[in-house]
């Protein structure tokens, strides 16, 4: 089993500990000229994924809480979604779908989708004359990728290949390119042999770990950003984004400061960055992180993968200096700083223990991307994407609506045509459970102001109200108030004692010393501060569960690291009967992921159950009985219920038996029958309803769905559509319908409807309720006692005996 790299073992981490969350989704968005042909692109897709291993390679949890890996056949990337919707709803129907997790334990880290806004005539080809930019794009195509498989310098060499791909598949051929050099999983072995042991003092991890360990001594380990509230013990993760711009004629003076002190244009940015921190009092002392490419070896540079490393970058800002000298102080800390670069963030973490919460990020909380950090050096062009022979695209940008940093700055530098300076597209992404929208407004302004100043003034002192105002110096002390969060004495500590511990407290204890692989711990010792990491969180936490039985979480332990503290958190947990875990999320199984007989939920078994015992009868019939003041296209009529059929999985199902076992045997080729039956008038109309709907229906012997269309002579007409109670509720009415409606209204246009695809279906409903119910005993315990001493039947006033 191949090992991940250090960079995704932190992203794999962070997805255990979070759950489901877009945070980490890296959308390629590319706005095309025309509309591809979704075959050759699907075909070309495949291809891209046959190529690049880390595409199609799933990440699952092992028994010992260490990340797996299962590399898949190419074939297991699902064709890409078309979705067909008017132009007005493009943008967010490309948000929602950007926004989307990925779960890269169960599936893929590649998910496509092409949006075609409803008036773009696609051609037979591979796309369609776009006529004029000005009406916007004719179509839309979203790569989604999991971090965990790409980062900024992979969009290249993805797009790239998929265009020779796309090329090839119009020709009729497979793609004829070179086999890459390596594939990422040589890049995981070969990274782990470049480091070493961090504990051999020879090997380069510890060479690198000691110039770090340097450098961040006595840094602050968070920075004292003006927020507008405390700091959430569990941040949501939601983020908003600002943006702003630099002209061209500041873009240049900024280049002109960088060449003359013999810098980068990243490292002035950064220095204006700590100057604007500074400003808002953010202190003189400041860490900074920053992306870098993370690929030394030029065979890496085809490969797509999460090659990207951060580097905490610290800046001393004290002394008032002018900005020509704090640029000269980070380029002289940053020269140094790339000189140690392959130490992976996640090591330094682990290594250096700083402390671990879930409030705040490690190391650093501002995060300052410049373009050419992740990627190849130079200014970015926003020029054309080829995808094929006729078929242009210029890249887009897709707000993902995360956080996952305090504050995160992006600095975008534009090129003209002769390749000039064209200005810098500034932005700023903040976690809006500390900033309100006006604050953070403000931190982008005082960032641009830095900027002109570095550009225009580079050899003015940089004093304390060099960048901001009165009134707003006033605003922000408030705000750096306001963040404070007062603090009591926990209520278990007394003056001059302690208690004693609880017998599960020194389990505790001991389950941490294992796991450290420390003599003991004491029971204020933090996990995280006395070697722990985020993998043996995961031991951890699986030997807790297995010798307490109790049911921990890794956010457990981020959120009380001590062995007291995880102590009163359980015991509260089990106090309440709020489990320490958070319930199992339905989630969407990728159909080759699913058990080979997939389970009946519990009401599916009973009604199954029943259905054995009573034979075929009407009783759970669940009729819908539309009366229509016309008479609707029978053809349209059937094409559409057949686009139902497809869309909810359940209304397509049976449920088959093995060994006295029954299971659900979904049909993929199952095609509705609308029947049409014509009647003499109201009166037959009316009995021959009655007569359909009372049908029996056996969920044990075929799909538990049928159709009818009765019409009179006079244009009165009623649609039926049966179906058992085993595939449907009261609550299914209103989607059933509404998504009839839609595919009415597409079929009767000549084409399928465009509608978002479900986030799961009913088997995947059934799968995590079983999961739900694998332990039942707390909710048994609870129903026995609410239900103890009931009467067995109640007292009616009936007109005659109970049959027996």
């Amino acid at each position: 089993m191949n090992p991940l790299s250090f960079a995704q073992r932190r992203l794999w981490f962070l997805g255990r500990l979070a759950g489901p969350s877009a945070a980490y989704n890296a959308p390629v968005v590319l706005r095309l000229d025309g509309v591809p042909d979704p075959a050759v692109l699907g075909a070309a897709l495949v291809d891209v994924v046959e190529r690049h291993e880390v595409l199609r390679t799933v990440l699952p949890a092992g028994p010992d809480a260490e990340p797996g890996t299962e590399v898949r056949d190419a074939s297991a990337l699902p064709p890409p979604e078309v979705v067909h919707c008017p132009a007005s709803e493009v943008e967010d129907r490309v948000a929602a779908f950007v926004r989307e997790p990925l779960d890269v334990t169960a599936g893929l880290p590649l998910r496509v989708a092409l949006f075609v806004p409803q008036d773009a005539a696609a051609g037979p080809g591979s796309g369609t004359d776009g006529g004029d930019a000005a009406d916007g794009p004719r179509s839309v195509l979203v790569l989604l990728v999991h971090h965990i498989a790409t980062d900024g310098w992979s969009v290249r060499p993805l797009l790239r290949d998929l265009d020779t791909a796309c090329t090839a598949r119009l020709a009729g051929r497979a793609p004829a390119w070179e086999p890459l050099p390596v594939q990422y999983a040589d890049y995981a072995l070969w990274q782990r042999d470049l480091l070493g042991d961090p504990g051999d003092p020879g090997s380069l991890a510890a060479e690198q770990l000691a110039h770090w360990r340097r450098v961040l001594d006595g840094a602050p380990g968070v920075t004292p950003l003006p927020m507008d509230r405390p700091r959430p013990a569990e941040p949501s993760g939601r983020g908003a984004t600002l943006t702003a711009h630099i002209p061209a004629a500041d873009h240049g003076a900024l280049l002109a400061v960088a060449r003359e002190h013999g810098a980068s244009a990243p490292m002035v940015v950064r220095a204006a960055l700590a100057a604007a921190l500074s400003a808002a009092g953010c202190g003189s002392d400041l860490v900074i992180g920053t992306p870098v490419a993370g690929r030394p070896e030029e065979e890496l540079n085809d490969l797509v993968g999460f090659f990207v490393n951060t580097l905490a970058l610290r800046t001393d800002v004290s002394g008032e200096p002018t900005p020509a000298a704090l640029v000269e102080r980070v380029r002289d800390a940053d020269l140094i700083a790339y000189e140690h670069q392959d130490l992976p963030f996640e090591l330094l973490v682990e290594e250096l223990a700083p402390e671990r919460s879930l409030g705040h990020h490690p190391l650093f909380q501002v995060m300052l991307t410049v373009d050419g950090a992740e990627g190849p050096e130079g200014a970015r062009s926003a020029g054309p994407v080829p995808l094929g022979p006729g078929l242009t695209g210029v890249q887009g940008t897709a707000d993902l609506a995360a956080a996952k940093f305090d504050l995160t700055f992006f600095c975008a530098r534009l090129a003209a045509p002769d390749g000039s300076p064209a200005g810098l597209d500034l932005a700023l992404g903040y976690a809006v459970d500390l900033f309100d929208e006006a604050t953070a407004e403000l931190l982008l302004d005082l960032f641009v102001r830095a900027l002109k100043a570095f550009a225009h003034a580079p050899g003015l002192p940089l004093g304390p109200t060099s960048l901001t105002t009165a009134e707003e110096r006033v605003a922000l002390t408030a705000r750096h108030t306001a963040a404070v969060r007062t603090t009591v004495t926990p209520p278990t500590v007394r003056a001059g004692r302690r208690d004693l511990g609880a017998p599960r407290e020194e389990i505790l204890r001991g389950l941490f010393a294992e796991v450290l692989g420390r003599p003991r711990i004491g029971p204020d010792d933090s996990f995280f501060r006395t070697g722990g990491h985020s993998l043996l969180a995961g031991r951890l936490v699986n030997r807790i569960r297995a010798v307490l039985g109790l049911e921990a979480g890794i956010r457990d332990l981020f959120l009380a690291p001590t062995p007291a503290a995880l102590h009163r958190r359980l015991t509260e947990a089990a106090r309440t009967g709020a489990g320490a875990v958070p319930r199992p999320v339905p989630r969407r199984i990728p159909e080759s992921a699913r058990p080979e007989r997939l389970p009946l939920s519990a009401s599916q078994r009973a009604l199954w159950l029943l259905a054995r015992i009573d034979g075929p009868s009407a009783a759970y019939n669940a009729p819908v009985v539309l009366r229509l003041d016309g008479t609707p296209d029978p053809a349209a009529l059937g094409a559409a219920l057949a686009d139902v059929v497809v869309r909810h999985e359940v209304l397509r199902t049976a449920y088959p038996q093995l060994g006295g076992e029954p299971y659900q045997l979904i049909t993929a080729d199952f095609a509705p029958v609308l029947a049409t039956v014509p009647c003499t008038g109201p009166d037959e109309l009316e009995r021959r309803v009655v007569e359909f709907g009372r049908t029996p229906l056996d969920p044990t012997d075929g799909v538990p769905l049928r159709a009818a269309l009765f019409t009179t002579g006079g244009g009165g007409c009623a649609l039926v559509l049966l179906v058992h109670h085993i595939a449907v509720d009261g609550w299914s009415l209103a989607p059933l319908l509404h998504d009839l409606d839609t595919a009415y209204t597409a079929r009767l246009a000549g084409r399928a409807p465009a509608w978002e695809p479900l986030p799961l279906g009913y088997a995947d409903y059934a799968l995590w309720q079983q999961e739900l119910l694998a332990e039942p005993d707390t909710l048994l315990d609870h129903w026995r006692k609410a239900l103890d001493g009931l009467p067995e039947r109640t007292d009616l006033p009936y007109d005659r005996p109970r049959p027996a």
